[in-house]
């Protein structure tokens, strides 16, 4: 049985900020194949959103949205 972590091991592990992580959870970037939520409270497999993450599955259920759109040029609005 996988391990599952929190919110904030999952943006450890892919190096980027909590905040990020989070849009990542609400864009459906982070499938919620790969994690359980009770209430505000998220638990995601580490591998399952390593997998989905960087395109290990067979057939994405969705087009993923492509992490770059998060980042904006210093000075933009």
């Amino acid at each position: 049985m996988s391990e599952y972590v929190t919110l904030e091991a999952v943006a450890e592990h892919f190096k980027v900020s909590n905040s990020t992580a989070r849009k990542w959870v609400a864009s459906g970037f982070i499938p919620e194949s790969t994690y359980v939520r009770s209430e505000k409270v998220y638990r995601f497999n580490l591998q399952a959103v390593e997998e989905a993450v960087l395109g290990k599955t067979a057939e994405p259920e969705e087009p993923a949205v492509d992490p770059r759109s998060f980042y904006r040029p210093k000075g933009a609005k």
